[in-house]
Formats: C-alpha cells, sequence, structure tokens
C-alpha cells in the first residue's frame, strides 16, 4: 500500500494531503504583470498563476532547481509537456486572460522545491518570470549534523544476517536522527548531551551481498553516508549452540481444508514436541518435529473436512519452555473473488466474481501498480450473497500488478490481476480501517513474495519505534495479520519492509470527533469521468473525519474514514470520479461530530466546453421556478434558450459567467406551460453549444 501519508488528493501524484497552505514571496518581473502563490505539503506543491497584466497568456514554462518531478496535473484546457530538460510547459486551449488564475499541481522527490516559471503570450513573446521560494522552517527542522560529524560501522566488513554496532561522534547534542540502509529507514535515535550514539542493528536475510549505504540523516535533510561491500551470509559450523525456543505467529482462525503453516528456532539438531487439544482439553493430534542443524523448525498440517468447530490450543515444547497459540476452526471461508482472467489488456474493464456474507457490509479497495487506489467501494451484500466488481482501464492506465483487497468482519481476501502483463508477487499492504479505537484489533491484509519473512514496523508521527515484528508469508505469498491496538491516543505509520521493498500504511488510534467547524477547498469546480478531485481541508487538530461522496441523485457514492494532522490538515486519498458518473453537480461532505460541510463540484462529459444541467424545479406561493446551472470559460458571455414539448423556443436570456467558469440562474416556468419535456440549449460566441431536458 505505498504507500502513505498515505488517500482523496490530486489523481496520480496527491498521495495523501494534509495541505498545510503557505504563501511565498516570489520574484516578480518589475511590472508584476504575473503574480504567483504556492500551496504546498509534503513532496505535492500546487503553484497559482493570476494574470495581472493586459497580455493574454498562452503558456507556462517551469523548472525546478535540484529536484526531480515525479509527476504533475493541470487544470482542464491545459496540456502539459515534460521535456527531456525537465522543463514541464502547461499550454491553454484558450489563453489566460487579464484577471483570470489557473492552478498546477507539482509532485516532486523531496519537499518544498524552489519552482522558476516564466509566463509567454500567444505570440510566443516572454511577459514576465520569476522564481518562488520555500520558507525555512527553522522552529520546527532542527539541524543535527555538522562539518565534522562522523560515524562508522563495526565491524568494517559485516555480512547478511549479521549483527553491527553503529556509532557516532561530533553530531549536535540531544538531535533527532535516522539511520538508513539504501532507502529503507532502519532506526530512528536521538543522540546523547555530547552528541554521540551507539546502535545496534541487524541486516535483513533478505538484503543481497552488494555495495550498500549506511546513512545518518538529520530533520534538514542533511546526511552523513559510508558505502561498503556486504558479504554473504557467513555459515553457522557450531551445533552445540543453545537457541531459545521461538514460534511464530499464526491467524486466529482457520476453515476446514486450509493449511496451518508455523515455523521458529530451538536448539540445533533437537526435537521438540507440538500438540493440539480442543476446547474440552481433550488432543487433536500430537507430533514430534526435528529441528535442523542451524536451529530453525517447520509444520504444516492441512486441517481436516470433518474437524470439529470451534477454539483449539496449540502447545510446542522443547522440554524446557512451553509456548501456547491459540486458535479456532470456523465453517468455511467466507469471502470468494475469482478474476474473470489473469491478464488484461488496456481498455478492458478488470471483472471480478464475488460471493461473501449476504446483508453484511464489505469494503473494497483496488490498488494499481503504483500503490494508488484506483477504487474503493463499502456496501452492503445482498441476500443472494453474490456481486461483481469492475474497474474500467484506460489507454493511459498503469501497466503492471492490480491489487485487490476485501474485507468483511474478521476476513479478508486478497486478489491480484496484471494489465499488459501476469501479475506478479509484490509487497502490498492494506488495513481494514483507518481510525481505531484504543485497544481494538486491526486486521491487516498482506502479500508478497512466497514464504518470505516481512519486517513489520510500528511508528508515531515523530518516527520513533513503538512496535515490531517479523512476519512471515505463506505458501501463496498472503497473510493476514491481527494486532492489537495497545497505543497512546495519536497518528501512526505501519510500516512494511521485504527485501530492498517497502510500502506504509496511516492510521489513527483513539482520535476524538472535531470540536470546530470544517473548512473545505476544491481545487477546481469542474471534473469529467475518472478523474481524481484535489480538496483541501482544515479543521481541529488531531481529530477523527468521515468523508463522503455524494452523486447528483443524493446516492452515497464513496464513504471513507480520514483524520486531521497535528497542525488540523485534513488527510486525504485519492478519490475519482466513477467512469460511469452521472453527470451534473456532485457533493463532497466532510463529517466529524456535530459538524458537517459541503462541497459542490460538477462532472461532465470528458473534453465538453460548454456544459448546461437543471439540478433543481421547485414552487413558492407565487410561482414555479426551475434552477439553470452550468460551465463554460470564465467570463465569458452566454446565450440561454429554454424550449417547450413542441420545440418552440420560448425563453431566451444572456448571462456572464463566473471567474471559475460557472453560472446559475433561474427560469419561471409560465402559468400556462403544458407538461411534458422542455430542452435547454447554451451557446457561446465561438459556436460551442451544450444542452439538456427536464421533465414538468
Amino acid at each position: 500500500m505505498n504507500r502513505l501519508l498515505g488517500c482523496f488528493l490530486l489523481s496520480v501524484f496527491l498521495t495523501s494531503a494534509l495541505i498545510l497552505s503557505l504563501n511565498f514571496d516570489p520574484v516578480f518581473a518589475e511590472d508584476k504583470e504575473i503574480s504567483s502563490k504556492i500551496f504546498s505539503f509534503e513532496n505535492t506543491s500546487i503553484i497559482q498563476f493570476t494574470n495581472q497584466g493586459t497580455e493574454d497568456l498562452k503558456s507556462f514554462r517551469i523548472w525546478l532547481t535540484d529536484f526531480s518531478v515525479k509527476s504533475v496535473k493541470s487544470e482542464t484546457g491545459w496540456s502539459v509537456q515534460n521535456t527531456p530538460e525537465q522543463v514541464l510547459i502547461f499550454t491553454a486551449i484558450e489563453p489566460l486572460k487579464s484577471g483570470e488564475k489557473v492552478k498546477f499541481g507539482i509532485k516532486t522527490d523531496t519537499p518544498k522545491p524552489d519552482i522558476n516559471w516564466k509566463g509567454i503570450d500567444q505570440e510566443g513573446t516572454l511577459i514576465a518570470s520569476g522564481k518562488a521560494l520555500s520558507e525555512p522552517i527553522s522552529t520546527t527542522l532542527s539541524p543535527g549534523i555538522l562539518p565534522e560529524s562522523n560515524f562508522r560501522i563495526i565491524p568494517e566488513n559485516p555480512s547478511v544476517g549479521s549483527t553491527i554496532r553503529v556509532t557516532g561522534d561530533s553530531f549536535v547534542s540531544n538531535s533527532n536522527l535516522k539511520l538508513f540502509l539504501n532507502e529503507n529507514k532502519l532506526k530512528s535515535f536521538q543522540t546523547d548531551e555530547n552528541g554521540h550514539f551507539m546502535l545496534t542493528i541487524q541486516i535483513s536475510q533478505n538484503q543481497n551481498p552488494e555495495r550498500i549505504n549506511f546513512i545518518i540523516k538529520d530533520q534538514q535533510g542533511k546526511d552523513k553516508t559510508i558505502s561498503l561491500q556486504l558479504n554473504e551470509a557467513k555459515e553457522k559450523i557450531s551445533i552445540s549452540e543453545i537457541s531459545h525456543l521461538t514460534a511464530s505467529l499464526i491467524s486466529d482462525q482457520f476453515y476446514r481444508d486450509e493449511k496451518l503453516e508455523i515455523s521458529g528456532s530451538a536448539k540445533p539438531a533437537s526435537t521438540i514436541t507440538l500438540s493440539i487439544k480442543n476446547s474440552l482439553g481433550e488432543f487433536f493430534l500430537t507430533d514430534t518435529i526435528n529441528v535442523d542443524s542451524k536451529g530453525n523448525w517447520h509444520y504444516s498440517l492441512i486441517i481436516p473436512p470433518d474437524t470439529s468447530l470451534g477454539a483449539y490450543t496449540l502447545e510446542i515444547n522443547d522440554g524446557v519452555d512451553t509456548i501456547i497459540k491459540n486458535w479456532s476452526v470456523d465453517l468455511a471461508k467466507k469471502i470468494h473473488i475469482f478474476p474473470s482472467k489473469q491478464k488484461f489488456t488496456f481498455g478492458e474493464v478488470l471483472i471480478f466474481n464475488a460471493t461473501a456474507n449476504p446483508n453484511e457490509n464489505i469494503k473494497i479497495i483496488l490498488e494499481d501498480p503504483q500503490g494508488r487506489t484506483v477504487l474503493s467501494d463499502n456496501f452492503r451484500v445482498l441476500g443472494s450473497n453474490h456481486f461483481e466488481i469492475k474497474y474500467q482501464t484506460q489507454s493511459t492506465s498503469i501497466a503492471g500488478t492490480y491489487t485487490l483487497f476485501a474485507f468483511q468482519n474478521n476476513e479478508v481476501e486478497i486478489v491480484t490481476v496484471g494489465l499488459d502483463e501476469f501479475p506478479k508477487n509484490e509487497l502490498s499492504a492494506k488495513m481494514d480501517k483507518v481510525n481505531y479505537k484504543i485497544g481494538e484489533s486491526a486486521l491487516i491484509a498482506l502479500t508478497g513474495q512466497p514464504s518470505k519473512a516481512l519486517e513489520f514496523l510500528i511508528e508515531d508521527q515523530n518516527s520513533f519505534e513503538k512496535f515490531k515484528e517479523t512476519i512471515t508469508l505463506g505458501s501463496d505469498g498472503k497473510k493476514n495479520y491481527h494486532l492489537n491496538l495497545e497505543l497512546i491516543p495519536g497518528i501512526y505509520n505501519a510500516v512494511i519492509s521485504m527485501s530492498d521493498h517497502q510500502t506504509t500504511e496511516v492510521f489513527t488510534v483513539g482520535l476524538q470527533p472535531s470540536f470546530l467547524e470544517i473548512d473545505l477547498e476544491i481545487a477546481k469546480k469542474v471534473y469529467s469521468p475518472g478523474q481524481s478531485i484535489l480538496v483541501l481541508g482544515k479543521s481541529a487538530s488531531n481529530s477523527a473525519v468521515d468523508l463522503l461522496l455524494i452523486n447528483p441523485e443524493g446516492n452515497l457514492i464513496k464513504k471513507s474514514e480520514s483524520f486531521t494532522n497535528s497542525q488540523g490538515n485534513l488527510f486525504l486519498e485519492d478519490t475519482w470520479i466513477p467512469f460511469d458518473a452521472t453527470f451534473g453537480k456532485w457533493v463532497f461532505r466532510a463529517e466529524s461530530g456535530p459538524f458537517s460541510t459541503n462541497i459542490e463540484f460538477l462532472v461532465t462529459p470528458e473534453q465538453e466546453e460548454i456544459w448546461v444541467g437543471v439540478t433543481d424545479i421547485y414552487s413558492t406561493l407565487t410561482a414555479k421556478f426551475v434552477t439553470i446551472e452550468g460551465v463554460g470559460a470564465a467570463e465569458h458571455s452566454f446565450k440561454i434558450t429554454v424550449s417547450d414539448p413542441e420545440e418552440q423556443n420560448i425563453w431566451e436570456s444572456s448571462i456572464i459567467t463566473t471567474k471559475d467558469g460557472e453560472f446559475r440562474l433561474l427560469w419561471e416556468i409560465p402559468k400556462d406551460a403544458v407538461s411534458g419535456t422542455y430542452s435547454v440549449t447554451v451557446d457561446d460566441l465561438n459556436g460551442n453549444t451544450a444542452s439538456t431536458t427536464f421533465t414538468l
């Protein structure tokens, strides 16, 4: 699920959206014909340009200093080109006129880039240029690394799986630092009052023997690096070394005909006894397991189809210590999902046929190869227990493995399919909720390489480790992991690592509803099916929030959990307009405690220059009215015509759109109007037209 902070924000590049609005002082041309303003959070920046001059603007050229562009988003009516020189060229279909504004979104490899820009008119003449600089945040980002800071690895030639010491000196006293192995974070720590630290770290058995980098980073992004060759794992020759008895985690729920697998360590070349008892204390089976020369053991069992339902206890004994595991056998697996095929082509619909417990809610999440949520739904399964999941791919969809997660009660199903290739066993994770109560159990669905060991880590907002566990995936590359959340209220990251891959899930524990109103702002007011919505929000800090997406008929299309961070900024995952969305006025709603806020936007056919719709018909004591709304070019004049069922024009008016390209007016229905289907037509001076119908 990478995948972290993290959601509903910009389509491809807003993976999370705790939005922090920062106004910087750009450097403008002397005539100040173009002004710019930046809204930034983490790796995402939205830059807004306002044409303050008299010349129409046709394009903007943007380039960054020492930053790499990951993805770009432009408003409707603007195209974008990324040149080999990393210059972004935004070009308008209709020039940006005096007083008009436009916003572009840019996601970069690191936060808060310096953005250089040029504004160019229709003749290709430079109108103005500038540079938007990020403000230093010295109050929160304290330095930790000095020019004389140094650290070393002991031993100097470590091997795969070995335990090493990392020691450093001449760092800033009591500073917060992080240790990385290549791009994977190993530990967050703090130096002592003398600027010294010493850590003990075990290198993963899954790390490849190759040249690696150990990196120390401070909060300002400064770093110190040691590059060395990692040797292959050393074989342990001694078999007399005593190992304590250990056992891996197992699920707390199994089904008949399902495989139970467990492994661990014990004294090399010894034997251990494994016993299973039912709820009455009666032995289900007893078996002896041989421990290999390295101190490892493994056991698997297919639950017989005639096994009695209920609770069971697994006891593992090496003659000294005993480990007890509790689990239960249930009737059968309740969620079954089958893709119509394993490999799809661009433009095809991904189809999954499914069954689940009837008359109960199920949560569906589909992630693309980049870990972005492209489909999510939460609905009640009908009494027939059968349902179908569909996702329409496009020619621009990303090729690779798509992962479908389905949660119902304490069960989860994971299914993968491929677009333009067969699915691969790639690391992915998803939690059943976002907001948890204190002491509640979280269900985490994991998938990756079969029988591979994962490192599971829980961190708080300050990147301090709160929980760590090694989890072994099943022979099918999947695992359902249950975690009791005995954590203090706050926001946490679940970091899952496998070899050199890592994914992150964000969740909260014990957050309360907000005690303040919720402020919402939407980046643009018009979207097409398949596009993602950019919404910014703010309320009381560390509050639980529910988000709802409602179509023009008033039907709830999506409901999801969210929260505000310590600055009160709303966390949003990508929210996508369905490909089969009804055209018209949609509502995005945020709810928390007694407070709720709506923000409206329009969904129109793709590439349509004008859109018009009838959004309401209502009566007063004296008359009956029709509400006509639509969008078109900003601050342009449009002619609106209403025709009766005989296609005769019965009313005509002119209107000028707002700076956002919107218009809204009321038409009073004549008292002698006949019943039937009426039409509304909108025309502009360029010959563009749009129409809709309504019934009286």
